[in-house]
């Protein structure tokens, strides 16, 4: 049996991952075989999978990602029966079982696996140092251009950061300033898209015109390279998920430093995704990949292997005082997930998706190659040239 998943730069969660698999093998006699890839390419092999229906029996998925295998008929749903043998739909985050279920029909395409959320992460004493109240500094876009502004006053050369290249992270940060603004991707019904309604407009615009407050050195920063910076304190703030604190470490930041590190919740809900785990329909054991499921799903496994890869533990009753006292960002992390949202469950999710992210990633670029100082409605016409096209051309597609 096959079994497809990502790569993990920690070797602790590597061997964590192995040992539990290898357990599960001893115990069926079933040998597993692990596929894994990195994130930027294990998409491509999911859908390959889909396509030609063969290779792995059981895959771990990203949330947003789901519906595009389901509308290839690509996997196996899980009956009532399977779920409440997991635990029931009750024992996962309200935000995180959004990911797997859809609101046309009652069936279940994926079993949550590891949670992600975005959050603000930022120096406590850069933004101390400059007498700003971090308790209300990201309460709104309003307030946290105030204190982006208070910090470039007192010399701060690049207070924020984020990435400018193309990155489907930019797609889930701005989810954030969306639903500030009170805009949604798409409509209820999911038959149209919306990103040149008022709403989503504004809250685009708004994420956008934080530009001015991120580096300049070049255009083109990557995730990676934004962590770095943040490492090296060469910005005050950015917005990523959990796995932020883990990189922190692996730099060799001595832990007075990471003591610095503060958490918030972005102006809007905090977009809450993650790893679902998938069956294939073409799989000949669906039994023994449901079986693999359930064994990955064991709660102690959980606990060790999200704390390894930087991820958060899907099922609620995991967060008990004891986890939430493990280190003090695990109460922001949990806020997070209770207040967020997912992204919207609808058949040609993955397409909008990829389309939204190329287009992100030109205007980001329209906006490096434009002279400074740059007048407010320049920007607006750099959104106007790449998403007013994009909706029409999403719009057409989703109506078929």
């Amino acid at each position: 049996m096959d079994f497809v998943t990502v790569t993990f730069d920690n070797e602790l969660a590597n061997q964590l991952l192995h040992n539990k698999v290898d357990e599960f093998a001893r115990e069926t006699g079933e040998a597993i075989n692990i596929q894994q890839y990195d994130w930027d390419t294990i998409r491509r092999e999911l859908v390959n999978v889909g396509i030609y229906k063969q290779g792995a029996d059981v895959a771990e998925t990203g949330s947003t990602w789901l519906e595009s295998l389901v509308a290839m008929d690509a996997l196996i749903p899980f009956d009532q029966k399977a779920i409440e043998r997991l635990g029931g739909k009750q024992s996962f985050f309200p935000a995180i079982w959004q990911n797997v279920s859809r609101a046309h029909d009652q069936e279940i395409w994926g079993v949550p696996f590891r949670a992600d959320v975005r959050l603000i992460f930022f120096w406590k004493d850069m933004f101390e140092s400059a007498d700003i109240d971090t308790e209300k500094s990201f309460a709104s876009s309003e307030a946290m251009k105030n204190a982006l502004q208070v910090l470039t006053d007192k010399g701060v050369k690049s207070p924020w950061g984020i990435p400018t290249a193309r990155s489907q992270n930019t797609v889930y940060n701005i989810a954030s300033w969306i639903w500030e603004s009170g805009g949604q991707f798409t409509s209820q019904d999911g038959k149209r898209v919306e990103i040149t309604s008022h709403s989503t407009w504004r809250g685009i615009r708004n994420y956008f015109d934080f530009f001015k407050f991120i580096p300049q050195e070049k255009s083109v920063y990557s995730d990676g390279e934004i962590s770095e910076l943040f490492a090296r304190r060469k910005i005050s703030a950015t917005m990523t998920g959990p796995w932020l604190l883990n990189y922190l470490r692996t730099a060799n930041l001595p832990e007075s430093t990471i003591e610095q590190v503060g958490v918030a919740l972005p102006p809007g809900p905090a977009f809450v995704g993650g790893g679902v785990l998938v069956m294939w329909r073409h799989t000949r054991l669906p039994r023994k990949a449901f079986e693999l499921i359930r064994h990955l799903s064991d709660k102690e496994f959980q606990m060790d292997f999200c704390k390894s890869t930087g991820l958060l533990p899907v099922l609620q009753d995991l967060w008990n005082d004891e986890f939430l006292n493990t280190n003090k960002y695990m109460p922001m992390f949990l806020k997070g997930i209770q207040s967020g949202r997912g992204l919207p469950p609808i058949p040609l999710w993955g397409m909008i998706e990829e389309r939204l992210t190329n287009e992100f990633g030109a205007i980001w670029s329209d906006i490096y190659s434009t002279p400074k100082p740059m007048k407010p409605e320049t920007i607006d016409g750099i959104l106007a040239k790449h998403l007013e096209p994009l909706d029409v051309r999403l719009n057409m597609a989703l109506r078929g």
